[in-house]
């Protein structure tokens, strides 16, 4: 079994030994407080994408149904897409 799908199952199940990743927490949040600073203040610079983008994640660590959210909503796209693609409307590139 992979540490990742040991410390998954661990999170779901909400184990005790879990606190021990606590401090490794803190870190991960005074790197993140660091970054966000670094792109107010400049020194990090973001890029705006050219098309809409739609982030799907982070909802939960896994099996909370993201993946088939995803290719659901792709497929209803696809399908919006192909229907207008006879008018002008831009409905997705």
């Amino acid at each position: 079994m992979s540490i990742e799908t040991t410390i998954t199952r661990a999170w779901q199940r909400q184990a005790v030994w879990l606190w021990l990743l606590l401090p490794v927490s803190w870190l991960y949040g005074f790197i993140t407080l660091l970054r966000r600073q670094a792109y107010k203040a400049g020194l990090l610079s973001s890029h705006r994408a050219p098309i809409p983008v739609m982030v799907i994640g982070n909802i939960s660590v896994g099996g909370s149904g993201k993946t088939p959210l995803i290719i659901a909503l792709v497929s209803y796209l696809q399908k919006k897409r192909r229907k207008s693609r006879g008018n002008q409307s831009r409905v997705w590139r």
